[in-house]
């Protein structure tokens, strides 16, 4: 990628508790939303959401109901993800299975759900 267009893009790292987003045309998250504490989520979504201006994008993924890692997450089913984007245009929201190999009690294996969304804000 050309040093001009990274220009464009600005990282950040925050609390997701106390999270402060500029103005943008896309946010993109992996793995991350669903981990802050249930008593947070709505009111970090409000401020990721509201960041995003008309015509942007919101890009990433959430964990879904089947996942059974050892963590605590906030676990979203299809309709729940619809109506956090209701004032968005979704363009896709497709389920990812995935196990990993880590033994949990009972000698279970960890099983990663995931939601994996591409919305445009109207």
């Amino acid at each position: 990628m050309s040093k001009e267009i990274l220009e464009k893009f600005t990282r950040q790292n925050q609390s997701l508790e106390a999270l402060n987003l500029p103005k943008n045309q896309l946010v993109f998250s992996a793995k991350t939303l669903g981990l802050v504490s249930p008593d947070h989520f709505q009111s970090m979504m409000n401020t990721v959401l509201a960041s995003i201006e008309p015509g942007g994008y919101f890009v990433g993924n959430f964990f879904g109901e089947m996942c059974n890692a050892n963590i605590q997450m906030i676990k979203l089913s299809e309709q729940d993800i619809r109506e956090l984007f209701k004032d968005f245009i979704i363009i896709e929201i497709e389920p990812r299975d995935r196990v990993i190999p880590v033994k949990l009690r009972d000698n279970a294996q960890e099983h990663r759900h995931l939601r994996d969304i591409i919305a445009q804000k109207k």
